[in-house]
């Protein structure tokens, strides 16, 4: 009998999701075994007991359904240009946010969105604003009572008219191109087709911008489990700085006062010395 064993096979993510996937089709096809857990959900520790044993972290579970929660509440929406123009997120974690983790914050922050922005502090409240025309971003932390509360909002409502405004005079100017190959007598089917390339550019309009909010949410999903991160972190003790070395001075007060008794020393030794 060989002493070699079979390489161990590994699965990649997608394998693992459709595994598990095609597991539970073909149990809830043959009904639940008896002592079975049910197969319709799983709680939020079984979850985190399976991302345990696979080796995924904690906050990025946190993250990822936080971010599924934030779908949900969406999905069912319609929005007229593809995505709302604007983020909104709330968020409580255990612990208070130090100086030090703070600053940790800010530097998220600003890599997350991109731009420098600036911080202010009141109190147990500190805050990062961003303003301008092109975009408004501001993240609030505040904690009190062991706990810390994030509020993150953002509005990309000048990204969403770029790309609707782009779209419309690409969607003008394809059909002023293309206008010179249907015939003169053919006006109806000439604003059928400029009606029709608005359209399929509106489309792709919504498209892209559709596209470019979740990807701005999925950014700031992944914020908010960094600094969930940087909460959890150990405070860290800034070491004293030693004072510097003071060289022992003399008291010139003191030097004052033993001068004259030198003086008369002297006088006395040179008087008393034999001529």
């Amino acid at each position: 009998m060989s002493d070699e064993r079979e390489p161990r096979r590994l699965f990649s993510e997608k394998d693992v999701s459709r595994v598990l996937k095609r597991a539970t089709e073909l149990q809830e096809a043959e009904g639940p075994a008896a002592g079975a857990a049910d197969v319709a959900g799983l709680s939020l520790e079984d979850l985190q007991q399976i991302a345990a044993e696979v080796g995924i972290d904690p906050h990025h579970l946190a993250a990822a359904v936080a971010e599924l929660d934030q779908e949900d509440g969406t999905a069912d929406r319609f929005h007229w240009l593809g995505a709302p123009t604007s983020l909104e997120l709330d968020r409580v974690f255990e612990g208070e946010v130090s100086e030090d983790q703070w600053e940790k914050m800010v530097e998220e922050i600003r890599e997350s969105f991109g731009l420098v922005g600036s911080t202010g502090h009141v109190g147990r409240s500190y805050e990062w604003t961003h303003e301008s025309s092109e975009q408004q971003a501001h993240v609030r932390v505040t904690s009190s009572g062991g706990q810390t509360r994030v509020h993150l909002a953002a509005r990309y409502d000048y990204g969403a008219r770029i790309t609707f405004i782009t779209s419309t005079m690409l969607a003008l100017l394809s059909a002023s191109i293309l206008a010179g190959s249907i015939p003169e007598s053919a006006f109806l089917n000439f604003w059928t087709f400029v009606v029709s390339m608005l359209v399929a550019f509106t489309l792709g309009a919504r498209f892209v911008f559709g596209r470019s909010m979740r990807k701005s949410e999925r950014k700031a999903h992944h914020l908010l489990a960094r600094m969930e991160q940087i909460i959890a972190e150990p405070a860290t003790e800034t070491a004293p700085t030693p004072l510097p070395e003071q060289t022992p001075q003399l008291d010139a007060s003191l030097l004052n006062e033993a001068a004259p008794e030198e003086a008369l020393a002297q006088t006395q030794s040179r008087t008393k010395t034999p001529s």
